[in-house]
């Protein structure tokens, strides 16, 4: 067992990993979409996770871009457009002055502005066609997300997220998305577990069986919603759900301890709850 310092500094030559707390600062990344793929690609990484950027994205940092004197608000949304007003905002003396501007209309299917204001609406337009191909910091933090999630599993370290605990067997990984954080302007913060440390081995324990209770309390508060109307694609999928649940656990298992008859206890109740709940659906048939 390492207690001191000095204990770390001779165990450190064969020194064993749990895993790896990583976090990233991609505050300063502003890329193209194509040159995003490109440095997947060069990471070995997959490239089907780089999704077209949303229209009402593009628009919100095209604004941005037009300066704090519009205020835009949003008035409505149908099947086929969002409709936005703008109004200019003035100091005059002691106060604030408001005065409409004109309604402005982007379609969620092409990203094309119609505005009551002709030079309002194409200089909207000319911020929104520079954002669209452009991906930001933003947008390169939901891309790690989503790429340790399908690829390593994430145990969050603090609730607001931001900083996450990864496994020893997903070194190679991390090592793929550090070369691709990189790449594109951003950088990934990797900061080694060791084993046999009391601390850093109840931390890893209660990082995962945290992060696996909340999963399958998220799931079994979901059944509870089921009602008459549920079709029984979602009944399947929630037991899928389950099952994902326990393969988690029975995977993590080395590392959960004493965590694991809790977590056990949690599947067994939420298993119990559906069974339940298609019963009462069923004799309401």
């Amino acid at each position: 067992m390492i207690t001191t310092r000095e204990d770390l500094v001779r165990y450190a030559k064969g020194m064993e990993l749990l895993g790896e707390i990583v976090s990233w600062n991609c505050s300063k990344v502003s890329i193209s979409q194509t040159a995003l793929q490109e440095a997947l690609n060069s990471a070995d990484l997959s490239t089907h996770v780089t999704p077209e950027l949303p229209f009402q994205t593009a628009f919100t940092r095209a604004c941005k871009n037009l300066g704090q004197r519009h205020l835009i608000r949003k008035l409505e949304e149908d099947s086929e457009s969002l409709y936005f007003q703008f109004t200019r905002e003035a100091r005059e003396g002691e106060y604030f002055t408001y005065e409409t501007e004109g309604k402005l209309t982007l379609s969620k299917e092409t990203g094309k502005i119609a505005c009551t204001v002709p030079e309002l609406g194409q200089a909207v337009q000319v911020e929104l066609d520079k954002e669209l191909p452009l991906r930001k910091g933003a947008d390169v933090s939901k891309l790690l997300l989503k790429l340790l999630e399908h690829r390593a599993g994430l145990f969050p370290v603090r609730p607001q997220g931001g900083c996450y605990l990864v496994m020893k067997e997903h070194s190679s990984f991390l090592d793929s998305l550090e070369s691709f954080t990189g790449r594109v302007g951003g950088c990934l913060l990797r900061y080694p577990i060791p084993s046999g440390t009391r601390s850093g081995d109840q931390s890893v324990k209660l990082t995962i069986a945290s992060a696996l209770s909340s999963l399958i309390n998220e799931y079994s508060n979901s059944i509870d919603n089921f009602g008459s109307d549920t079709k029984p694609s979602t009944l399947e999928k929630a037991a899928d759900h389950i099952r994902v649940a326990r393969f988690k656990v029975e995977s993590y298992s080395a590392y959960l301890e004493d965590e694991r008859t809790k977590l056990d206890d949690l599947l067994v109740a939420a298993s119990e709850r559906l069974k339940e709940k298609v019963s009462a659906l069923a004799v309401g048939v």
